[in-house]
């Protein structure tokens, strides 16, 4: 997970004749995965016109440049043992302490899931698919989904995997189903969470799907039928009118 705590930016620009702006860009961003915080790494880093030119990362413990300019600051700033001292210092005093406020600040938050269904691999009948069902934007993390088929649960044939959500504090999961489809059957995601007030059931009805399907099909092809037809109108009324010369009456 990547939590960015701090985003400062100095700009300067250049008004001169032929001169274009020069802007400035300084970042601090603070990275972790484990809940304890054990893996955090404290990064700062200076990016000029886009480019990011020289990078302090807690875990190296110095400055490194990516370019001739880069290396000359990093260098410098390396040079300077209490700064240096103080950026690593940063890693408990900075990071440590807004992610704590952070997290505390979540504590009494309850976010419903987002559920949806869709497959991730499809094939005829009598070979296998593959469902997915996914669950995201909810805190806290906890939360139990499972599959039903034919409603009863399914414990084999089972892929989860659960990950957080980048920078929003929010958590999603992805649970895989592999089946051989069989004729006339359902299948339904379960997802219970704080959050919810019950059970939430999402059904995947592939019989369903399949006229889905079927309807857009026909009706496109109602469509393009329809169309066909009238360019036929058109030209066979264009072909009866050809050559037609209107003869003038004259009224006595």
């Amino acid at each position: 997970m990547r939590l960015v705590l701090l985003c400062s930016a100095l700009v300067l620009c250049l008004t001169l004749s032929g001169a274009d702006d020069f802007v400035y860009f300084f970042r601090s961003e603070c990275h972790f995965s484990a809940s304890d915080l054990r893996d955090l790494v404290y990064v700062r880093s200076m990016t000029f016109n886009g480019k990011e030119r020289v990078r302090f990362n807690s875990t190296v413990g110095k400055y490194v440049g990516f370019d001739t300019w880069g290396e000359k600051q990093a260098n410098y700033w390396n040079g300077q043992k209490d700064y240096i001292a103080r950026l690593s210092a940063d890693k408990d005093r900075f990071c440590k302490y807004n992610v704590q406020l952070m997290a505390s600040g979540m504590q009494d938050r309850k976010i419903k899931p987002e559920v949806k269904i869709y497959p991730a691999k499809t094939a005829s009948q009598g070979h296998t698919h593959m469902l997915v069902c996914h669950a995201h934007g909810f805190y806290p993390r906890q939360i139990a989904v499972s599959w039903l088929r034919n409603g009863q649960p399914v414990s084999s044939d089972l892929t989860s995997m659960s990950f957080a959500s980048d920078g929003d504090w929010t958590y999603q999961t992805l649970l895989y189903l592999e089946f051989t489809p069989q004729g006339g059957e359902t299948f339904e995601c379960a997802v219970d969470h704080v959050a919810l007030d019950g059970t939430l059931k999402l059904r995947w009805d592939p019989a369903a799907r399949e006229a889905k399907r079927n309807k857009v099909i026909m009706g496109a092809s109602g469509l393009v039928l329809g169309l066909v037809f009238a360019v036929i109108g058109v030209v066979y009324w264009k072909r009866k009118t050809k050559g037609h010369i209107a003869v003038p009456t004259v009224q006595s």
